[in-house]
């Protein structure tokens, strides 16, 4: 997904793992946390636009990296904030939830997540959301806008955070019942066509889940279209 998305997103669970015991710099090291497997990115300065592509989402996105990278910065968290009672588990949860759930949220998008590198390097892609939907983003957006200005003690905050992630897992599940309509009537119109394809894949447009771009592969070649839920 988008920097934004991740940011906000990882300040909702920063809120809900660790609000309680460390305020507001739950929320800081959660956007931090969720934001670090996006590190590859730099790379692209000096990447051609294909090297670019296959690079990123690459070692930094695997669950390796994210296992590693948790337990280091629960260690050096636990040190920098040694005045504090918080206990060694809360910052690997706070790490590690965060970091897997960028891992996660990268693999419902296009381009594909090696989640398996250095010792395996397919791509998990369930081309579900767009890399940047305002949809699924919103929520946890107005829910950290609030708590950023919220009080510290305010006795709603990780029911807030709560319900702003809810919302966009809700979201998720409906852009899943929209791809699995999208693809039923693929599947139809290449049987009532007669169409030979030895396979096809489905993926959201741009900033939404309702119009849905549709390759279907063939032995000569591909045959490309577009397909909205709000088609008869």
């Amino acid at each position: 997904m988008d920097s934004l998305t991740h940011i906000v997103l990882g300040a909702c669970i920063g809120e809900i793992v660790a609000g309680k015991k460390l305020g507001k710099k739950a929320m800081i090291l959660g956007a931090i946390a969720q934001s670090i497997p996006d590190i590859d990115a730099v790379a692209g300065f000096w990447l051609s636009e294909v090297d670019d592509i296959v690079t990123h989402r690459s070692l930094t996105h695997s669950i390796l990296f994210a296992v590693i990278v948790s337990w280091a910065l629960s260690r050096a968290s636990l040190k920098i904030f040694s005045r504090s009672d918080v206990r060694m588990g809360t910052y690997v949860q706070l790490f590690s939830i965060n970091i897997f759930a960028h891992l996660f949220i990268d693999t419902c998008n296009a381009y594909g997540t090696e989640l398996l590198y250095p010792f395996n390097d397919t791509r998990f892609s369930f081309n579900l959301l767009f890399v940047a939907d305002p949809f699924f983003s919103f929520w946890p957006l107005i829910a950290f806008v609030w708590l950023l200005f919220a009080k510290s003690k305010y006795p709603y905050r990780k029911t807030i955070a709560t319900c702003a992630i809810g919302l966009s897992i809700l979201y998720t599940g409906y852009a899943y019942t929209n791809k699995r309509s999208v693809e039923k009537v693929v599947v139809q119109n290449l049987s009532n066509r007669h169409i030979t394809a030895s396979g096809y894949f489905t993926s959201p447009t741009i900033l939404n889940s309702w119009l849905w771009y549709i390759v279907v592969k063939q032995a000569d070649g591909y045959k490309i279209g577009y397909r909205s839920v709000f088609d008869k």
